[in-house]
């Protein structure tokens, strides 16, 4: 969306006090109002990012999926594989156990996408 879309939505909208919030999901469903999330701010995109307008919220908001869990896994089981190896033994090929860790998460991610 750009800033002109939102802007036609906003002068299209008779109550200027409406709350702005960004819907999300909890993992299970609501029962009243959809839950939700504030948002209380903005802060314009840099270097990178530059030309972006980033809406700012009142809790944070993560992704989940398949691929973020895998990739926490991964770092996590590498961060103790390199403290454990590195101590026992001088030679330890980090490069290869992270490469040994990094494959093994993605066919777990591409067999969980298989499952549905």
């Amino acid at each position: 969306m750009k800033i002109r879309e939102l802007i036609e939505i906003l002068q299209s909208v008779d109550n200027p006090d409406l709350e702005v919030c960004i819907p999300v999901s909890r993992g299970v469903p609501a029962i009243g109002p959809k839950h939700k999330v504030t948002i209380n701010g903005h802060t314009f995109g840099f270097d990178w990012d530059n030309g972006t307008l980033f809406l700012n919220t009142s809790e944070s908001l993560a992704i989940n999926d398949n691929f973020t869990i895998e990739a926490k896994k991964y770092l996590q089981r590498s961060y103790e594989s390199y403290h454990i190896n590195s101590k026992e033994n001088p030679n330890f090929d980090i490069a290869e156990t992270l490469k040994k860790y990094f494959l093994k998460s993605l066919q777990n991610i591409e067999r969980k996408s298989n499952e549905g």
